[in-house]
């Protein structure tokens, strides 16, 4: 058993590797474009706080742009995902069967995490004074 199963405990390994990788580099790209994107809309929150925007409006205004890419992107990557496992899981004899809470659990984090990553960025921009963000373009 233990043999046959050897070929996939290698490939567990290195999938563990590769998923742990890309994770950390969309965590990084994420932050990142988060940044970049708050400080490109300084002076349009700068313009928003000086005719009375709180913070939450300066929130919700730069996450929801952010937040409906990701909502396509899970769109489009969990059937896809769905239908890669469903292929690789087929070859064993002793399987689980896929259910849409793991993928939606799946979902509820990556939504959590990005929303931490907008939630910081704009939590920044917003407590800037309003007139030093309009001086600084």
């Amino acid at each position: 058993m233990e043999k046959q199963y050897a070929k996939v405990e290698k490939l567990k390994r290195l999938y563990s590797l590769f998923g742990f990788i890309a994770i950390l580099l969309s965590s990084v790209t994420l932050f990142s474009f988060v940044y970049h994107e708050t400080n490109r809309r300084t002076k349009e929150v700068g313009v928003r706080k000086v005719n009375g925007a709180s913070p939450e409006d300066i929130l919700k205004l730069l996450s929801i742009s952010f937040l409906r890419s990701i909502v396509i992107a899970l769109i489009i990557a969990v059937p896809i995902g769905w239908y890669f496992m469903e292929g690789w899981l087929s070859d064993f004899s002793n399987r689980i069967k896929q259910e849409v809470w793991m993928y939606g659990v799946i979902a509820v984090i990556v939504l959590i995490w990005a929303f931490a990553a907008i939630f910081w960025h704009s939590f920044k921009v917003s407590r800037i004074n309003p007139v030093d963000s309009l001086r600084y373009e």
